[in-house]
């Protein structure tokens, strides 16, 4: 038994448990998922202000065609206890007393942390918004540090009321029509044969290509992972992992694994396992498998 060592792990091998390590990589990076590819809208961010004056945190507004995205986030020791949002199409749907002070507790939507929290997310469906449209949004938090427990809003403008509370517009946008792309392996299998009598080297030439689009810089991580093949012996690799950095435009990078073609009599066929991993717009082909297929016979 040896070990493999990937991506800063140490992970055991031995030839009885044949596919052992790919598939605990594939379970440990969660390869077996791909991210959904999307273009997002750059978010719109406005201060956390705790106590009228102190820098808590950040409020970030982002749309796509069919939710709005709003996320509440702590900075230093600041952590969330308890949040109140309203986002609505006009001043007057925000919930509001008659002297026009706000009251959070009638907000749309509400978050209570019995241990505070540094983030939270709120998802919200399209509730009448097109591209274009102005939405009014008052972001209520209570926050708690050792500086002691403070409501905080998202700083924008100030409510008519006898308060501090403020509330801020964000502009919807539409989603950019170009997209970044989506990489995978341009094959699910590549097979080399093993035939020869005298010992000589083969390139095998790995593919990962950009469909669907090709705007701004994308990169993917790779991992060349023993199947039944032994690494030194069978195939040779300078790095076991990569990165693949493709630059605007670029369709198509590749990096190589190189087999040793001998004599020896193995098994009829070997194999070596293909990770791809991308933070997003990764495709469907995201695992590959190079078999080495060899006829050599005892004489």
């Amino acid at each position: 038994m040896n070990e493999l060592r990937i991506n800063g792990f140490n992970i055991a091998r031995n030839n009885g448990a044949k596919n052992t390590v790919f598939f605990l990589l594939v379970a440990l990076f969660g390869f077996l998922s791909p991210a959904v590819c999307y273009s997002q809208i750059e978010p719109m961010v406005v201060p956390l202000l705790a106590g009228q004056h102190i820098d808590a945190g950040t409020v970030s507004v982002t749309n796509t065609e069919t939710e709005i995205l709003v996320t509440y986030q702590t900075t230093g020791d600041w952590l969330i206890k308890e949040t109140h949002l309203d986002v609505e199409l006009s001043y007057s749907g925000l919930d509001t007393t008659k002297k026009g002070n706000p009251i959070p507790g009638k907000f749309s939507y509400t978050t209570k942390h019995k241990s505070p929290v540094a983030e939270v997310s709120f998802t919200i469906e399209n509730f009448g918004w097109e591209e274009g449209y102005e939405l009014y949004i008052a972001a209520h938090a209570v926050v708690t540090s050792s500086q002691g427990t403070e409501t905080a809003w998202g700083d924008g403008q100030d409510f008519p009321g006898n308060n501090w509370a403020t509330y801020f517009n964000y502009t919807v946008q539409a989603e950019p029509q170009e997209q970044p792309g989506v990489l995978q392996f341009s094959n699910a299998v590549y097979t080399v044969t093993e035939p020869g009598r005298f010992v000589r080297f083969e390139d095998v030439v790995i593919s990962v290509t950009r469909t669907d689009g090709a705007v701004g810089t994308l990169s993917a991580d790779y991992a060349i992972i023993p199947g039944t093949a032994t690494q030194g012996l069978d195939y040779f690799v300078d790095n076991a992992t990569g990165t693949l950095v493709f630059a605007e435009g670029e369709t198509e990078k590749s990096f190589v694994v190189t087999i040793v073609d001998d004599s020896r009599v193995e098994d009829p066929v070997e194999t070596i396992n293909l990770v791809l991993d991308a933070p997003c717009c990764l495709g469907e082909v995201s695992t590959a498998q190079i078999k080495i297929e060899d006829d050599d016979e005892l004489h």
